[in-house]
Formats: C-alpha cells, structure tokens, sequence
C-alpha cells in the first residue's frame, strides 16, 4: 500500500514538472513574439523579426501542451468521490462508529466542579429573572373628533414648534412709503433697490451699464461703458447699502486692487452711509469717485422732474423694504428667533439656502 501511494505521488510531480515545461515553453513564444513590437525601429528589431515565426510556434506548442496535461489530469480522475483511477476502494472513515447502545458521554463541566447543586440541569434550567416587570407601553393619543359643519380644522396648521418662527407679515415691518427723494428714501429700500438705483443714475448720465450677479466674488456691482468705446470698460461701480456705518479705507483698497487688476482706471463707491477721512483720502490719491447719501441726493436733483420720479418709481418697486438674499437671489422671509422670539430676516429658498440678515425694525 506505501509503494502504490509513493507511486501516486511521483506521477503527480512528473505531471506538474511537464505543467511548467510548457509553460515555460509558451512564455519563450510569446517573448520572441512581443520583442519585434517592443523594440520598435531600433537596430535590434530586423534581428528579432526574423525570430517571430518561431516565438509564434513556441507559443503554440507551449499552450496545447498546458492544455493537454491538463486534459490527461483530468480524466485520471474518478468520478466516484475523487476516487483516482486505480485506487482502492473508498478509504474507510477514522471516526469510530457508535456502538449499540453506547450514549454520548459528558465531561464534567465547570459548574459540576463548582459544588453540588449547579450541574448541567440547573445549567439548562432559566435562572429567576431579577429584572423589574416591563411597564405598559403608552397610549396614543386619541384623535381630534372632526369639525363640526362650518368649523376651520387646526390640526396641519403650523405652530411655531414646528417651523422654526415664522412671522406673518404685519403692517409693522412696511414703513412709510415716501412720496419725494429724501434720506428717508435709501432708509427705507433695501440693498437690491439701492443698486437698481444707482445704475439707473449712471444711464440717465449717458453711460451703457452692465450689472453684476448678486454673487459675485470681485465685490463689483456695477460695470460702466462709454458709448463711444462700448467693448471697453471705462469705470466699475461697488455699492454698499449700509445704516450707521462708514465705510473704511479698507474697502476702498479692495476695490482699487480690482480696478489694477481689471485694468480700469476709474472706480465709483457708492452708500447710503459715509466714509471715514482715512477713505476720503485714499479715494482723492487713487482716482476713486465717493457717493455717499447726500452726493446722490445732489445728482439726483440735477435730473429733470420725469426722471426723478422714474427713480423714485425703481426705488420703490414691488416689496422695495423687504430685503433680498446675497445668495441666492430670493426674497427673504420674515422669522422669529426659537430662544428669545428676536425677529430675523431669514430665506424663502430654506433649506437649500441657510442665509439671514438682522432685521432693523422701524422706530
């Protein structure tokens, strides 16, 4: 029985030794087959062309071999149980059988060692449950009977718990609508007007405009073309609708590094503010023209009555004291804080749009 089986063995490392061979055999193939494509228009490549036709025969040779030793494995083995052919019968099961009335024996565990009274009985038994009884789950909460017959239903109207503070729009918020140009006309519009305002200023002086997104990232509201040279800019125009605050020279800095950049020689800066003297001198030195309330006032009269209330027209259009989202462009939205009930302007397009604004309420 030991010959036979080291018999068994050899053929199969003769059989693997013969797998390699031809292996070897078809990568020597396909090696002089490759070379001539490897090495291109180099002088070594007329020498290996000639070697193509015999790496295309090694190639063959080498995979028909591969595939025919693989055949010969295969059909050396029986189909009964991986039984090669030859072999004795099935090989006989190590386990012993179980005798006639033989039980299963068990060891003694560590809870029979532990003392009497804790053996594989007690070990199966449920132990006394310790835990406190469960309490009943709660009840749902009965429905609202319908309403009666004339009656306005409550149960999908919004709370505030439920939206995050909404507002209605009371007569509060709207504030005086004026009726001539005044301080109390850029008081009361908001950033959006302001900006319709300014640029419709610049046109009714003579120059082409051309108006910037409400995201934009240069800071530039307003681009201002002569009509003259109308593919070439010759002033930019930055807007800042502002209550309470000057503007510094910081922001005119930023705006003269755009004008160097967008190679403009003139900037306009307008507000509904004013400036600090720091800014007042940086703007005389860098070619800078500054419209704070009073100057656009002063331009604003020079107009012709029709075109004062054009203006005035602009200014005042539609919700014109209902602020417009920097971001995304939307009206925004009256809101209430959840904390302390404090009013903010928050955006229609939440929640893809997370913007607020403080409100100002009027005095």
């Amino acid at each position: 029985m030991a010959s036979k089986h080291s018999s068994t063995r050899q053929q199969a490392r003769s059989a693997r030794r013969r797998q390699d061979a031809a292996i070897v055999v078809a990568g020597l193939g396909l090696l002089f087959t490759l070379l001539p494509l490897l090495l291109g228009k180099t002088a070594y490549a007329p020498t290996f062309a000639s070697a193509a036709p015999v790496g295309w025969g090694l190639l063959a040779l080498g995979a028909a071999g591969f595939l025919w030793l693989r055949y010969q494995r295969r059909a050396s083995v029986s189909p009964w149980k991986g039984q090669r052919m030859g072999d004795d019968a099935p090989r006989r099961s190590h386990k012993r059988r179980r005798k006639s009335g033989e039980t299963d024996r068990v060891e003694p565990s560590l809870f029979e060692e532990a003392g009497p009274g804790i053996g594989l009985e007690s070990r199966l038994a449920e132990p006394p449950s310790t835990l406190p009884p469960l309490a009943a789950p709660p009840r749902k909460p009965a429905r609202s009977p319908a309403p009666a017959p004339g009656e306005v239903s409550t149960r999908h109207q919004l709370t505030p718990r439920r939206v995050a503070g909404t507002l209605p729009a009371t007569a509060s918020l709207v504030p005086e609508r004026p009726t001539a140009w005044s301080v109390a006309v850029f008081e009361a519009i908001e950033w959006r007007r302001f900006e319709a305002v300014v640029e419709a200023l610049f046109q009714q002086a003579g120059f082409e405009t051309r108006s910037k997104s409400h995201a934009d990232d240069d800071g530039l509201d307003l681009w201002l073309y002569s009509r003259h040279q109308p593919g070439r800019p010759v002033s930019v125009v930055q807007c800042k609708h502002w209550h309470g605050r000057r503007v510094g020279v910081d922001r005119l800095q930023a705006l003269s590094g755009t004008m160097a950049a967008r190679d403009v020689r003139r900037g306009q800066f307008a507000t509904t503010s004013g400036f600090t003297p720091e800014a007042e001198a940086f703007a005389r030195e860098h070619r800078i023209n500054l419209l704070d309330s009073e100057r656009l006032l002063a331009l604003i009269r020079q107009r012709s009555p029709e075109e004062q209330q054009l203006l005035l027209t602009l200014a005042l259009e539609n919700d014109y004291w209902r602020p417009t989202c920097v971001s995304c462009g939307k009206k925004m939205t009256e809101r209430a804080r959840r904390t302390d009930g404090s009013p903010f302007w928050g955006c229609t397009g939440y929640p893809q749009c997370h913007k607020k604004m403080p409100m100002r309420l009027p005095a």
